[in-house]
């Protein structure tokens, strides 16, 4: 069997508000048309990928491990309970955390976690262009007013922005045992950015349901990836790609570092592991 490629899309496919650049979409474009499958393996909602489908990629996985499909099948989902997702919810608030809910077909939040998400402190400040930089950000991560959320629509997982580092010590208390609290390293903002994941759900699992679903093999998977949710598929795939932007910590487990995502490590590696070769 050919390779199976697993992309992680933020600060791997693409930049902070970015685009897929011509370079990586023909590298994709190559890669499968020589055989390979590839497939998105994010943190992000199912319903914020939707302006990445034109890309034509053999599957999803999304919510970091917690949802699968290949081939516009659902193979394999799981969503939080009403009682932990209140719970959570909860914990955030007496603590001051911001937070959203994604689900399926929104994600559910205030603006205010897109300006911190973007611009930090620095969110009083923000300009005709940046607001409509926000609008736009909205949009294609398919963002509603958390007003509009009821308890019938399941959660998958949950973001949060912490001011502080101190106001995520009650979280890691309390929920420790239930979630993996994933913190990202981004210092293009003054804020802590992280999510929270089901123990016994990420990406590297995933991708082990995807193998299995294949009945094909982990010796002929590819993965690339930036930030620390994506350390259980870096550990779990045969070659792993770091890029030169991710995390320092996950570089220590990578097969490879790559270019960065502004400079298409995705294009320069595949091309080095000879997978966008005539015939390869």
């Amino acid at each position: 069997m050919k390779k199976m490629i697993f992309l992680d899309i933020d600060g791997t496919l693409i930049s902070k508000l970015g685009k897929v650049s011509k370079k990586v979409y023909q590298a994709i474009k190559k890669a499968q048309k020589n055989g390979n499958l590839v497939f998105l393996c994010t943190g992000r909602a199912r319903c914020a990928i939707k302006n990445l489908e034109y890309i034509g990629f053999d599957g999803y996985i999304c919510f970091a491990g917690s949802y699968i499909e290949i081939n516009h099948h659902i193979i394999d989902q799981h969503t939080l309970s009403n009682e932990m997702v209140k719970k959570v919810s909860e914990c955030f608030e007496r603590n001051h955390v911001y937070y959203n809910y994604e689900t399926e077909k929104a994600v559910y939040q205030d603006t205010i976690v897109d300006e911190l998400y973007l611009f930090g402190t620095k969110r009083s400040h923000i300009n005709v262009q940046q607001r409509e930089m926000i609008r736009q950000s909205e949009k294609d991560l398919g963002v509603l007013p958390f007003h509009l959320y009821h308890d019938d629509i399941d959660v998958y997982k949950m973001c949060f922005i912490a001011l502080k580092k101190g106001d995520l010590e009650q979280l890691k208390k309390e929920f420790n045992n239930d979630f993996h609290i994933i913190i990202h390293d981004d210092d293009q903002v003054d804020v802590i950015l992280g999510e929270i994941i089901p123990k016994g759900f990420d990406k590297g699992q995933a991708i082990e349901k995807v193998v299995a679903y294949l009945n094909a093999s982990l010796e002929d998977t590819i993965c690339f990836g930036d930030s620390m949710n994506d350390l259980p598929m870096i550990e779990k795939c045969h070659y792993s790609v770091v890029m030169e932007n991710g995390h320092k910590e996950l570089k220590k487990h990578a097969d490879a570092i790559c270019e960065s995502v502004e400079n298409d490590g995705i294009y320069h590696e595949l091309k080095r592991l000879k997978l966008l070769e005539e015939g390869d």
